[in-house]
């Protein structure tokens, strides 16, 4: 999601509430591309920060200041010396529609004459810039410089004249676009901010955050997605890049642990597979116990240097059965060759529906363990999981690196009320569910998780009162949602549901591993809320 001319109109709209007539008391530049301004409104601070970075752009106002470097670079100098102890006079949406925010702040020059600047916030993805300006638009200096060798659309540099090309003019972001097809065209976008009927929001898909805007999106309204209203275009901004930050940190510090996760399952179900062709190869050993026995039951008729016999087969319902022989070997010898046959691939049958279960085994853990890492939301999840595949032996054990120490608080399984007042937990990994089933649970409470495939163990805390219909259709949709079959984009997922004293542990199984032999079922569309 990028800002786009709807989220930079909101945002004006509430820099102009907020910080219009604002006196500029501090310029700091925390970062390369970032600066921070403290300001006073009413004789009461606030802090607008602002960033050029082409991954984040942004510009919000915000309830508390940084700490400065001690050496301002060169930029962060010429702005205290230009604008320090100046006033903010007006604050626009540049071009109209565009995505630049123009702070005009007058101020007194080192003569003691009042005079005027432009500051030009350019939020626009790699071509995002602040510049200083002369009220002629002769640039004093940017944030970022951009030479002819740079870019062949416009220089950036103290002395030119500062325009906006023409190809920057892009206005709207998809959803907007979409939005603007759902409520019948774009007029209907433009009356609501001219009319200043912005409704800040970040759309969340599945509880991520995947948008934001200025106005409400009534086209991703529903199913997947969940709308959440804020105040102020700032809350929303900071909001969302701070969460996002989260997951891509989280996403970034699990990266190794997907990787071990992805080859381990990769190479547990290649050697299922081969696994299971070897089991198959000794699925016809019957037929060589079948040959011994017929041959030392009829093969006394044999002379010697036959290449087959054909006999009567007791075992189905006497039929004529050939038998393939080795012409160099005695009745009694090519039994005996048939037996060891036999004998060699029953041992090989029961040794592969071992290992075919240990593999199974494994594989679901491995799986289990992925869908986890989905639902990973902080550093005390991720410790949590490398501690299950230490103990797993997926992972060499770690010395104090990652690893939870006793005074360490657990992470905790999520929480939902159902709609009639029913406390429901979702566990986001192993040993949650583990806890959450033997722990937590009473016996008369209930059960519910995903048919065979990996998925948080779900509670329902009704005690010995009965379960409502509709608090185990919302238990059930949780399940889905939050299983293998959920992560996938399943339409529905067939979900178990007992009471918890149905539950057994499974001797020797992993943590959050269970059976249970009598159980209802049904099937549902996966739902990550009440």
């Amino acid at each position: 999601m990028a800002v786009d001319a709807i989220v930079v109109a909101a945002t004006v709209n509430e820099f102009n509430n907020r910080i219009l007539g604002a006196s500029i008391v501090k310029v700091a530049q925390p970062d390369k591309d970032e600066l921070l301004f403290t300001l006073k409104v009413n004789r009461k601070p606030a802090y607008l920060h602002m960033s050029a970075n082409p991954s984040i752009p942004f510009c919000v106002l915000k309830d508390e200041g940084e700490l400065s470097p001690v050496n301002a670079p060169s930029f962060c100098m010429a702005l205290r010396k230009h604008i320090g102890g100046g006033r903010i006079t007006a604050i626009d949406q540049a071009e109209g529609l565009e995505r630049i925010i123009r702070f005009t702040i007058e101020h007194l020059d080192e003569m003691g004459d009042r005079g005027e600047k432009y500051l030009f916030v350019e939020l626009m993805g790699r071509h995002s810039n602040i510049i200083l300006t002369k009220p002629d638009m002769t640039i004093i200096d940017s944030i970022r410089h951009v030479s002819a060798a740079t870019s062949s659309l416009r220089e950036v540099l103290p002395g030119r004249t500062y325009f906006i090309p023409e190809t920057k003019h892009t206005g709207f972001g998809r959803a907007v676009d979409a939005e603007a097809e759902y409520r019948g065209g774009i007029d209907k976008i433009l009356e609501l901010v001219r009319n200043r009927e912005f409704e800040p929001c970040i759309i969340y898909e599945n509880e991520r955050p995947v948008e934001f805007s200025g106005i409400r999106l009534k086209s991703l309204e529903g199913g997947d997605f969940r709308a959440e209203y804020f105040d102020s275009m700032s809350e929303v901004i900071r909001s969302f890049y701070e969460r996002k930050n989260i997951e891509n940190r989280i996403r970034q510090k699990s990266e190794d642990l997907r990787l071990i996760l992805k080859n381990l399952t990769e190479r547990t179900a290649k050697k299922l597979d081969l696994q299971e062709r070897q089991l198959k190869t000794s699925e016809d050993r019957e037929k060589y116990r079948i040959y011994g026995e017929l041959l030392n039951a009829f093969g006394y008729s044999l002379k010697g240097g036959e290449k087959s016999f054909t006999c009567e087969n007791y075992y189905d319902n006497n039929n004529p059965i050939t038998i393939p022989l080795d012409e160099n070997k005695s009745a009694k010898d090519n039994a005996k060759k048939f037996f060891d046959r036999y004998q060699k691939l029953k041992r090989t049958s029961e040794a592969m529906q071992e290992q075919i279960a240990e593999s199974k085994a494994t594989l679901y853990t491995l799986e289990s363990i992925m869908q986890s890492l989905y639902m990973c939301e902080n550093d005390a999840d991720l410790r949590e999981i490398r501690n299950e595949m230490e103990n797993a032996g997926f992972l060499k054990k770690s010395q104090g690196k990652g690893r939870i120490r006793k005074e360490e608080k657990m992470s905790e399984p999520l929480h939902f009320v159902s709609s009639d007042g029913i406390d429901i937990y979702v566990g986001r990994n192993n040993r949650q569910n583990e806890e959450l089933d033997f722990k937590v649970a009473d016996p008369d409470d209930w059960w519910f998780h995903a048919k065979k495939i990996p998925g948080s163990h779900v509670i329902v805390r009704t005690g010995k009162k009965e379960l409502p219909d509709k608090t185990c259709l919302e238990a059930a949709a949780l399940a889905a949602y939050y299983s293998k079959a959920g992560h996938e984009k399943a339409s529905k997922v067939e979900v178990d549901y007992v009471k918890r004293r149905e539950l057994k542990r499974v001797p020797g199984a992993a943590e959050g591993f269970v059976i249970y032999h009598t159980n209802y079922s049904i099937m549902i569309e996966p739902k990550s809320e009440i």
